[in-house]
């Protein structure tokens, strides 16, 4: 008993018994709070690893309904979207993207998937059909025929009407007010390009001076 006594009377003297101490502090901290970050971590890790196989399962199990019907849409720079449907049998999602490497899985439904591309070009209606002219808002409108039938494909910005009277010459200015005919998408651009300088900005000097 008293070995047991001068031995806890040394420790408590001696100058290391705080560092002892603080260490095994330090320890249980670390343990807690890699506890504490390890739980949650793993759970959002396995909630994104099962978020991200959803979809691609959902089309595999539509794909296992064979034949399926496939909804090719094809969205083009005049705003215009074209729609086409197919009966095809495709096994996997691999052999899907084989067939269509530039197009992209939009929807999944019952034996039917639908598949998007953007087309860096014009619509067949727009090289068709397509003039530009304004609406009776002052906007720059891509019609499909002549502005005076009112068949809008898309509305681009209000243009500031006065200015462009006074800086295009006046054959240009009046062919836009019965249609600008665009064959192709350089015309399209060129249309864009030059009467963009006019369109219409928020600030109240332009508002006003737009009619």
């Amino acid at each position: 008993m008293k070995k047991d006594g001068r031995l806890k009377n040394k420790l408590q003297r001696s100058p290391w018994r705080w560092v002892i101490i603080g260490s095994i502090v330090c320890l249980l901290l670390a343990g807690g709070v890699s506890a504490m970050f390890k739980g949650p971590g793993s759970a959002n890790s396995r909630e994104a690893a099962d978020s991200s196989d959803a979809k691609p399962s959902v089309v595999q199990q539509v794909l296992g309904k064979q034949p399926i019907e496939l909804v090719l849409k094809r969205k083009y720079v005049c705003g215009q979207e074209t729609e086409e449907k197919q009966t095809v049998q495709a096994p996997s999602v691999q052999d899907l993207e084989g067939r269509y490497p530039d197009w992209k899985i939009v929807s999944a439904g019952e034996r039917q998937l639908v598949l998007e591309k953007k087309v860096e070009d014009l619509a067949p209606q727009c090289k068709a059909n397509g003039f530009f002219g304004i609406d009776e808002q002052g906007n720059l409108v891509l019609f499909n025929g002549l502005p005076k039938n009112k068949d809008v494909i898309e509305t681009f910005y209000r243009i500031n009407t006065k200015r462009m009277e006074s800086s295009l010459p006046r054959d240009y200015v009046a062919q836009l007010y019965e249609g600008i005919r665009i064959h192709d998408l350089a015309e399209y651009n060129s249309v864009l390009s030059t009467f963009g300088e006019f369109s219409v900005h928020d600030d109240a000097n332009d508002a006003d001076d737009v009619q």
